[in-house]
């Protein structure tokens, strides 16, 4: 054989009748994006706190809230892992799906890895994280929306490119989508209700403002007696007691 065709055969890409969609099993796809839907959130609070503690902020996490445990302000690389980690398991599922390599968990782990942000995105809201970011560096507030969301675009441009060039038809092509996208909002929902609900309770009312008021509340108590008066700030109406005032701190739920 001579060495020019040996060296374009070397070349060429996978064959598409090794990587194209009959190498799919739809059955592995959806197993892969139950799995990959429920830790997809947890993936971005994981990418806050090891970019947290690598700036030497401990911090710890929940289902879907992350806090530092010194209970001061996220620095702005611990900002910048959460959105980046779903982003760099996206990139990279890309690049192994243009190698042919387990189309059938790359796909929806592409897919879910840009609709980590692009839904809210879409909804016309900028997350706090992103707001932060700019912030932090006095750049305009929708200043990271817009990148993470063009590196999301981009992302997914590359995946219906690959869809494309194996020849996957439509009907599998909408179901590489569909799949993972019902399987991110049935598993993050049952994640975010019931298992942070359940088992992160206090950082669960925190995420959704339900703790009560601790800090503002006053105690108002009589030396000789057993009553006592508890006064917040939302009760102005006026005392006829003479009672002393302590500063004592209103016990609240404690955090992490």
């Amino acid at each position: 054989m001579p060495a020019h065709v040996a060296s374009q055969r070397v070349s060429e890409p996978p064959r598409l009748a090794e990587t194209n969609m009959q190498n799919i099993n739809f059955k592995t796809l959806t197993i892969t994006s139950l799995v990959a839907g429920f830790f997809l959130i947890p993936l971005h609070e994981l990418g806050h706190v090891v970019c947290d503690w690598i700036t030497g902020h401990p911090a710890a996490m929940s289902y879907a809230r992350d806090y530092l445990l010194s209970g001061g302000k996220t620095p702005f690389l611990g900002l910048l892992g959460g959105p980046l980690f779903p982003l760099i398991l996206s990139a990279v599922s890309v690049i192994l799906i243009y190698r042919g390599i387990h189309l059938s968990v790359f796909y929806p782990l592409a897919v879910l890895g840009t609709l980590d942000r692009l839904l809210l995105y879409l909804s016309g809201s900028t997350p706090s994280d992103e707001r932060e970011l700019a912030q932090a560096i006095d750049w305009p507030v929708s200043a990271f929306k817009h990148i993470f969301l063009a590196a999301e675009i981009f992302l997914l441009a590359l995946v219906l490119l690959s869809l494309i060039r194996y020849k996957a038809g439509i009907k599998r092509s909408v179901l590489i989508f569909v799949i993972p996208l019902a399987s991110f909002v049935i598993c993050a929902s049952f994640g975010v209700f019931v298992v942070d609900r359940f088992l992160f309770p206090v950082q669960h009312r925190i995420e959704f403002g339900l703790n009560p008021p601790h800090s503002c509340a006053i105690e108002l108590r009589a030396p000789s007696a057993k009553t006592w008066i508890i006064a917040t700030n939302g009760d102005r109406r006026p005392s006829r007691s003479r009672l002393p005032l302590t500063t004592e701190p209103f016990p609240g739920p404690r955090e992490g």
